[in-house]
């Protein structure tokens, strides 16, 4: 998951990246349980930044 952000360019400012990165792998796990592909509302976002 650490890759796939960098490699996007997720990066914001720092602070909260470690807890979407976990929040992130949770959604794809429970995901994947439910036997679904992710989707726009599986979006994670930190607050502070709009785009």
């Amino acid at each position: 998951m650490q890759e796939a952000w960098l490699e996007i360019d997720v990066a914001q400012c720092g602070y909260c990246q470690p807890g979407q990165i976990m929040t992130a792998v949770a959604k794809v796990r429970q995901a994947a349980a439910d036997g679904r592909e992710i989707n726009d509302t599986d979006e994670i976002r930190c607050g502070t930044y709009r785009s």
